[in-house]
């Protein structure tokens, strides 16, 4: 499996742009997937640098209904004519962030797109095909990362905390090798990863995501010395990106040696 970062947060690659956002390029030993798009057609241009076929992408699995991930979407749809979309039908929910004084920005998707009819929409598990899965419907057994309280969606009775019933990570089995992809973990990076332990009995053997660690409050350590000590339960690789935070990611590399990051023009092979 090769996994290359088209869109992050920053750039290993003085030709290749960053952005506030996500998208990876996966191919299994079949299959072209692609793994959100960032916020426009950013993904298109450094898939070109990157020598990567947009057009070949047999699946797009949007991870949650957030601009920095999902709004490349009319793009994809523009350069692809065959890959089948995979999203959250709740994606397209009005969702909003609060500032701290109080003011709410629309961050969510074009609810026009919703209609298109290479969308579907999954239960919380759903197999793509064999060794090709979607996870959702995430309990949180342990509190949700502290940094999403900020995160609303707009219902008849107000701006509400946002459930996150839109969000969905890819678990791949491919080669041997078991890889879990996570957006944001908004729920929780540790509620997904014993969620799938509930699903598949066993832990994945890489992780690659974002954790939404970062925190306008400043560093939670307690936060990132939980999930350090869960990590080394869990005896996977993590490839951590987006919105971890620069100051949290530099603390967990800083103190496990089982996290690495990836950016825009990295590539991981497995």
């Amino acid at each position: 499996m090769i996994i290359t970062a088209l869109v992050d947060n920053r750039s290993t690659r003085k030709e290749i742009m960053g952005q506030h956002g996500l998208s990876l390029y996966i191919e299994t030993a079949d299959k072209n997937i692609l793994f959100d798009t960032g916020q426009d057609d950013l993904f298109l241009k450094n898939a070109k640098l990157l020598k990567k076929s947009i057009s070949a992408v047999d699946y797009l699995i949007l991870s949650h209904g957030h601009y920095d991930h999902g709004g490349g979407l009319q793009y994809f749809l523009e350069h692809n004519k065959i890959g089948k979309i995979y999203i959250r039908s709740s994606a397209f929910l009005p969702l909003y962030s609060e500032d701290s004084a109080g003011n709410f920005r629309f961050i969510g998707l074009d609810k026009n797109l919703k209609n298109n009819p290479r969308l579907i929409f999954p239960q919380e598990e759903e197999e793509i095909e064999q060794g090709i899965e979607l996870v959702s419907g995430v309990n949180s057994y342990l509190p949700r990362a502290s940094s999403a309280s900020s995160l609303k969606v707009l219902a008849e009775s107000g701006y509400e905390d946002d459930p996150f019933d839109h969000e969905q990570s890819l678990f791949i089995e491919d080669n041997g090798k078991s890889v879990l992809f996570t957006g944001c973990s908004h729920t929780g990076i540790i509620n997904i990863l014993n969620h799938v332990f509930s699903l598949y009995g066993k832990y994945p053997d890489v992780v690659v995501g974002g954790f939404h660690l970062e925190n306008k409050k400043g560093i939670q350590e307690q936060e990132l010395d939980d999930l350090i000590d869960f990590i080394k339960t869990t005896k996977a690789e993590y490839y951590t990106c987006h919105c971890t935070g620069l100051k949290e990611t530099e603390y967990l590399l800083k103190n496990s040696s089982k996290i690495k990051t990836i950016r825009a023009g990295d590539r991981i092979i497995l």
